[in-house]
Protein backbone atom coordinates (compact mmCIF):
# COMPACT_ATOMS: atom_id res chain seq x y z
CA UNK A 1 0.00 0.00 0.00
CA UNK A 2 1.21 3.52 -0.87
CA UNK A 3 1.85 6.07 2.16
CA UNK A 4 -0.42 7.56 4.42
CA UNK A 5 -2.71 4.12 2.86
CA UNK A 6 -3.57 3.37 6.38
CA UNK A 7 -3.13 3.57 10.10
CA UNK A 8 0.51 2.46 11.29
CA UNK A 9 0.73 0.04 14.18
CA UNK A 10 3.85 -0.04 16.60
CA UNK A 11 5.62 3.15 15.39
CA UNK A 12 5.98 5.36 18.58
CA UNK A 13 4.55 9.38 18.11
CA UNK A 14 6.78 11.87 18.56
CA UNK A 15 5.10 15.17 19.86
CA UNK A 16 7.18 18.31 18.41
CA UNK A 17 6.17 22.00 17.15
CA UNK A 18 10.29 22.65 15.86
CA UNK A 19 12.26 19.88 13.61
CA UNK A 20 15.83 20.81 13.26
CA UNK A 21 17.72 18.65 10.68
CA UNK A 22 21.85 19.21 11.16
CA UNK A 23 23.22 18.42 7.78
CA UNK A 24 26.43 17.30 8.51
CA UNK A 25 28.06 16.53 5.08
CA UNK A 26 27.49 16.36 1.25
CA UNK A 27 27.41 13.68 -1.90
CA UNK A 28 28.86 14.00 -4.70
CA UNK A 29 29.97 17.75 -4.86
CA UNK A 30 31.68 18.84 -1.63
CA UNK A 31 31.26 22.40 -1.73
CA UNK A 32 27.57 22.59 -2.38
CA UNK A 33 24.62 20.36 -0.19
CA UNK A 34 21.39 19.98 -1.20
CA UNK A 35 17.72 18.57 -1.47
CA UNK A 36 14.90 17.89 -3.42
CA UNK A 37 12.06 17.40 -0.77
CA UNK A 38 10.95 17.07 2.73
CA UNK A 39 8.04 15.70 4.34
CA UNK A 40 6.64 15.78 7.42
CA UNK A 41 4.64 12.48 8.36
CA UNK A 42 1.82 13.17 11.12
CA UNK A 43 0.15 10.88 13.67
CA UNK A 44 -0.85 7.00 12.80
CA UNK A 45 -2.11 7.69 9.84
CA UNK A 46 1.70 9.04 8.40
CA UNK A 47 0.10 11.86 6.20
CA UNK A 48 2.47 14.06 4.62
CA UNK A 49 1.80 17.59 6.37
CA UNK A 50 1.01 20.69 4.07
CA UNK A 51 4.01 22.88 4.53
CA UNK A 52 5.05 25.95 2.53
CA UNK A 53 7.87 28.23 2.52
CA UNK A 54 6.97 29.91 5.86
CA UNK A 55 7.20 26.80 8.33
CA UNK A 56 11.37 26.40 6.58
CA UNK A 57 14.21 28.50 8.15
CA UNK A 58 17.53 27.56 6.67
CA UNK A 59 20.99 28.62 7.56
CA UNK A 60 22.97 29.11 5.01
CA UNK A 61 19.32 29.82 3.34
CA UNK A 62 20.76 29.15 -0.44
CA UNK A 63 23.16 30.27 -3.12
CA UNK A 64 22.07 33.61 -1.93
CA UNK A 65 24.34 33.67 0.46
CA UNK A 66 27.36 33.41 -1.98
CA UNK A 67 25.76 36.92 -3.75
CA UNK A 68 24.43 34.56 -6.48
CA UNK A 69 21.14 36.09 -7.61
CA UNK A 70 17.69 34.59 -9.48
CA UNK A 71 19.12 30.87 -9.03
CA UNK A 72 15.72 28.85 -9.17
CA UNK A 73 17.08 26.25 -6.49
CA UNK A 74 16.08 28.10 -3.61
CA UNK A 75 14.44 27.18 -0.18
CA UNK A 76 11.19 27.29 -0.86
CA UNK A 77 11.84 23.90 -3.31
CA UNK A 78 11.84 21.47 -0.45
CA UNK A 79 8.26 21.95 -0.12
CA UNK A 80 7.37 22.29 -3.45
CA UNK A 81 5.99 18.58 -3.79
CA UNK A 82 8.12 17.40 -6.60
CA UNK A 83 10.22 15.12 -4.92
CA UNK A 84 11.37 12.84 -7.19
CA UNK A 85 12.98 14.62 -10.01
CA UNK A 86 15.96 15.84 -11.70
CA UNK A 87 15.34 19.34 -12.43
CA UNK A 88 17.19 22.35 -11.37
CA UNK A 89 13.69 24.26 -10.85
CA UNK A 90 12.34 21.69 -8.46
CA UNK A 91 15.47 21.54 -6.02
CA UNK A 92 17.30 23.44 -2.96
CA UNK A 93 20.95 24.11 -3.05
CA UNK A 94 23.07 26.01 -0.70
CA UNK A 95 26.71 26.17 0.27
CA UNK A 96 28.37 23.58 2.05
CA UNK A 97 31.41 24.58 4.44
CA UNK A 98 33.32 22.01 6.28
CA UNK A 99 33.40 22.39 9.94
CA UNK A 100 30.16 24.86 10.26
CA UNK A 101 25.97 24.39 10.79
CA UNK A 102 24.01 23.49 8.12
CA UNK A 103 20.48 23.45 9.22
CA UNK A 104 17.41 23.26 8.44
CA UNK A 105 14.62 24.03 10.61
CA UNK A 106 10.77 23.02 9.94
CA UNK A 107 8.64 25.40 12.64
CA UNK A 108 4.91 23.95 12.72
CA UNK A 109 3.38 26.68 14.64
CA UNK A 110 1.93 24.60 17.05
CA UNK A 111 2.55 21.04 18.70
CA UNK A 112 2.04 17.92 16.30
CA UNK A 113 2.64 14.17 16.66
CA UNK A 114 4.93 13.62 14.14
CA UNK A 115 5.84 9.74 12.98
CA UNK A 116 8.53 9.85 10.48
CA UNK A 117 10.61 12.15 8.23
CA UNK A 118 10.58 11.86 4.42
CA UNK A 119 13.91 13.56 2.75
CA UNK A 120 14.72 13.52 -1.02
CA UNK A 121 18.38 13.95 -1.94
CA UNK A 122 19.05 16.49 -4.54
CA UNK A 123 19.60 14.48 -7.94
CA UNK A 124 20.92 15.53 -10.98
CA UNK A 125 21.31 12.53 -12.64
CA UNK A 126 18.32 10.87 -14.82
CA UNK A 127 18.69 7.21 -13.27
CA UNK A 128 17.66 8.25 -10.02
CA UNK A 129 14.79 9.87 -10.80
Amino acid sequence: SGAGAGALTGCRLVRARKITLRLLDTYGDRDFLGLTGIEVLEGHTARPMRLDLSYLHASPRDLSALGHVGDPRTLDKVVDGSNITDEDHHMWLAPFTPGTDHLLTIDLGKVHEIVGLRVYNYNKNDEGA
